[in-house]
C-alpha cells in the first residue's frame, strides 16, 4: 500500500511538473493535473494541501542546490593560487553553476518562468540580485587575498546586466534545446568578451577564439 501512495504521489508531481512547465503555474488548475494524472482531485489533495504546495514540492531541491552554491562561491577558502583569478576561472564558476542548473533543468525553468501568481513570482528577478552580490563578494574576497589589485570597483549595475545576461543565455538555450556543450560554448565565449571585448575575435595567436569557445 506505501509503495502505492509513492507512486501516485510521484505521479502528481510529475504531471503537474509537466503542466507548470507548459502552461505555467497561473493558468494550471488542479482539474487539469487530475485529469492528466487519471485521478480525482479530492485524491490529490489527500497529498497536497493545494497547488502552492505542488509547487513548492517541484522546485525545492532547485532552491537547495542554488544557494549552497552560493555559500560556497562567496567562501574565501575556495580560492587558490591567485594567478587563476582571470576569465578562466571566471568561466570555470559561470559553468559550474550552469550544470547545476542543466541537472535540473526543468525545475529551475519553472522557478524563474513560469511561477506567476505563486508565492515565488519575481524569484527569477531575486536570483539575479542574489547572484550579483554574490559576485561583487567574489571580487571583494580577491581583493582582501591580495590575489588583484584594481584601480577601481566596477559599479554594480554593470555586475547586475553581466549576470542577468550569464541567465538569459540559459533561459534561452533551454527553450532552444540547446545541447548542455553548446550552453557552455556560449557562456564561456560571453565571459572571454566581457574580460576582452571585441579582441578575442580579431587575435590571430594559437590560442585565440578557437580555445577560448572551446568546452575542456
Amino acid at each position: 500500500m506505501q509503495v502505492k501512495k509513492e507512486e501516485v504521489r510521484n505521479k502528481i508531481i510529475e504531471v503537474s511538473k509537466k503542466l507548470f512547465l507548459e502552461y505555467g503555474f497561473k493558468k494550471t488548475s488542479i482539474k487539469m493535473i487530475a485529469l492528466d494524472a487519471n485521478i480525482s482531485v479530492a485524491n490529490i489533495y489527500n497529498y497536497f494541501d493545494n497547488k502552492e504546495g505542488l509547487l513548492n514540492e517541484i522546485v525545492k531541491e532547485a532552491i537547495n542546490s542554488y544557494k549552497e552554491f552560493i555559500v560556497i562561491n562567496t567562501t574565501k577558502k575556495i580560492w587558490g593560487d591567485p594567478k587563476q583569478w582571470n576569465a578562466e576561472s571566471e568561466c570555470v564558476r559561470i559553468v559550474g553553476f550552469f550544470k547545476m542548473m542543466y541537472r535540473q533543468k526543468n525545475e529551475f525553468q519553472i522557478l524563474c518562468t513560469k511561477v506567476d501568481g505563486s508565492s515565488l513570482e519575481g524569484y527569477y528577478e531575486k536570483m539575479i540580485d542574489d547572484l550579483t552580490k554574490a559576485r561583487r563578494k567574489i571580487g571583494q574576497n580577491a581583493i582582501e587575498s591580495n590575489m588583484v589589485v584594481i584601480k577601481k570597483r566596477s559599479p554594480k549595475y554593470l555586475t547586475r546586466i553581466t549576470i542577468k545576461m550569464y541567465l538569459d543565455i540559459v533561459f534561452e538555450g533551454f527553450r532552444d534545446n540547446l545541447s548542455e556543450r553548446e550552453i557552455i560554448e556560449m557562456l564561456r565565449e560571453t565571459v572571454y568578451f566581457f574580460f576582452f571585448g571585441y579582441s578575442i575575435y580579431v587575435r590571430t595567436d594559437p590560442c585565440s577564439q578557437e580555445t577560448i569557445i572551446t568546452n575542456k
